[in-house]
């Protein structure tokens, strides 16, 4: 259970460092703490690993030092009903620190096609962060947009909006639709018409 602690210390110094940079004091120490306790001497001189605690003491100041700053962080939005099939979904990043990180949004859907993610990294400064999300609901009704906030590959935080399309707009493109369908039979009954009576007058002729 040693190294797991440790690893996952580790990993969210790193992430720490990456997203507010090497020369941040708090993301030293947590760095710093995170590689003291990777240490293979706390396992003591007899590898009994008698001093392992004050390993995991290390540990734990890399980690709460991290999260410290990664539990301001929240991301947020609403269900939204856009005006046409396309629009953009506006989404809100609350970063409650002093600090201004370097931080990854990607996003993914249900029902509601997306740019290429992950998209570039967003700078996050203190206080409220203003983004959108382009979407293009194409012939869905609705559809379901999830949208994280990444510190490197570790997950801040998260959350899911619905986006719909105005009833107007649905009924606009469903009507064109069934304009096309009514056309089609109207054509393929004249063509099954006009196909009937030259087959008649063939007969005639014979």
């Amino acid at each position: 259970g040693y190294w797991a602690e440790v690893a996952g210390a580790r990993v969210l110094a790193s992430a720490f460092i990456g997203a507010v940079g090497v020369n941040d004091p708090d993301a030293q120490i947590a760095s710093d703490a995170s590689l003291i306790a990777q240490s293979q001497a706390w396992a003591g001189p007899d590898g009994s690993w008698s001093l392992a605690e004050r390993g995991l003491g290390f540990a734990a100041t890399a980690s709460r030092t991290a999260n410290a700053v990664f539990d301001g962080i929240t991301v947020a939005s609403q269900d939204i009903t856009l005006s046409s099939a396309r629009g953009d979904v506006p989404v809100t990043i609350d970063n409650a620190s002093d600090k201004t990180l370097l931080l990854r949004v990607v996003t993914s859907a249900t029902g509601i096609a997306l740019p290429p993610t992950p998209g570039p990294a967003v700078t996050v400064r203190p206080q409220e962060n203003f983004l959108t999300v382009p979407v293009d609901l194409q012939s869905s009704l609705s559809g379901r947009l999830h949208v994280e906030v990444y510190a490197g590959d570790v997950l801040i935080d998260d959350t899911f909006v619905t986006v719909r399309a105005s009833y107007l707009d649905r009924l606009a493109v469903v009507g064109g639709i069934a304009v096309v369908l009514v056309g089609l039979l109207l054509f393929i009954r004249r063509r099954a018409r006009n196909a009937d009576t030259a087959g008649t007058i063939q007969d005639a002729d014979r």
